[in-house]
């Protein structure tokens, strides 16, 4: 017997061979089942039985599985259910969509029985480990030590030292209420992060790139919450980059959930970042889509339709262009090399690696700047060295 036995789990698919297998493997699983054939069948159900847990696919009739996601995330129990993708759709910006969605896995079709039931039972305790922290939260009575963050504050005042309304503000800000005072007084959220990265000794993220973003671990309502993602890491070491390391709450979460199962490292970055992912959570498969969609005539006339990324890749270009300002960069190169695409600013005649992005990013980015500047698709320029 196992703890989860008895869980009821929902499966949406218009495929019913798909459907019956699942739930198939499902019932000798022993978890219950309850199906349904489309995206607004399945909401329905959500609605009536409130599942344990959600399997659905991506392409389905009435409403795909990207926007079932996000409806039942607006229900007020929804944000407590994980979902789990399971579609023949394989591409790298596909999983990136279910995780800005809010699914905490992504199968491809086809699937083994055991990687299904393995990521249904880790799934099924990740949410169990969630709900016990948060009943056990009502009950604790200790409260941070604010030393740490004291000593930033003087690590501010001390930066800023001819900001006198920085200096007015720092006696009675809260951690939470830090961007929000820095941009009162003209220091932008960037130099915030920066800064905070630099007293804690972490590494600092000026980007980042969507298809680094990984699933499962927290829950998107979290995620979103507290300015928390978790990213890819090439190593059994778990990577979480958030803005705000000064609120307690958060990182003491993280040492109940990861800390006795996984060694991580935090790194930081601005809160613009994290929502900027999040964003494009809001619209349909289908809007999303024809959003994106710049068309390009080549030099040999044929019109190219580029997936412009309008939300994750508009950001990266427009973060880019102001760092380059700041830093009084004459130019941008972007550079492709074996496995990443390197940034670099010149800055006084001299190149300086800014950070890395993947290939796909890269490309998208490329497209996106040919597109402001009216060049075509095709169309190559030499650097200007």
């Amino acid at each position: 017997m196992s703890e989860f036995d008895n869980q009821l789990v929902l499966i949406a698919d218009d495929d019913d061979s798909v459907l019956d297998l699942i739930r198939h493997y499902l019932i000798n699983a022993n978890l219950r089942v309850v199906t349904a054939r489309d995206g607004q069948d399945a909401l329905t159900k959500v609605k009536r039985y409130q599942p344990d847990m959600i399997i659905c696919d991506v392409m389905m009739p009435v409403m795909n599985g990207y926007e079932l996601c996000a409806e039942i995330h607006r229900l007020p129990v929804g944000h407590h259910i994980p979902i789990v993708f399971v579609t023949a759709l394989n591409q790298e910006q596909d999983k990136i969509k279910a995780i800005q969605c809010g699914a905490v896995d992504y199968l491809v079709k086809p699937f083994s029985k055991d990687d299904l039931i393995t990521t249904i039972r880790v799934q099924l305790k990740t949410k169990q480990l969630w709900r016990e922290l948060q009943q056990a939260d009502q009950h604790r009575s200790r409260q941070p030590s604010h030393s740490e963050f004291q000593g930033f504050c003087a690590f501010l005042a001390r930066h800023y030292e001819h900001n006198d309304a920085l200096l007015k503000i720092l006696p009675d800000v809260k951690p939470e209420q830090l961007y929000a005072g820095a941009e009162q007084v003209a220091i932008p959220s960037s130099e915030v992060a920066e800064s905070m990265a630099e007293f804690l000794k972490l590494s600092y993220v000026p980007y980042i790139d969507p298809h680094t973003v990984t699933l499962g671990t927290l829950p998107k309502l979290f995620c979103q919450k507290n300015n928390i993602i978790e990213l890819e890491s090439a190593t059994d070491e778990r990577l979480f980059v958030m803005s705000n390391p000064f609120i307690w709450e958060i990182r003491d979460l993280l040492d109940r959930i990861i800390g006795k199962r996984y060694h991580y490292r935090m790194l930081i970055t601005e809160p613009e970042n994290i929502r900027t992912f999040f964003a494009v959570a809001g619209h349909t498969h289908d809007d999303q889509h024809r959003k994106n969609k710049v068309i390009f005539i080549n030099n040999d006339g044929q019109t190219m339709d580029v997936d412009a990324e309008i939300h994750p890749i508009q950001h990266l270009g427009d973060m880019l262009l102001r760092r380059a300002i700041t830093a009084r960069a004459s130019d941008i190169h972007i550079e492709p090399k074996e496995s990443t695409v390197l940034i670099r600013f010149r800055i006084d005649g001299d190149l300086h690696d800014v950070f890395s992005i993947k290939n796909e990013t890269g490309d998208r980015l490329v497209s996106r700047f040919k597109a402001i500047t009216g060049m075509n698709i095709a169309e190559k320029r030499r650097p200007q060295d």
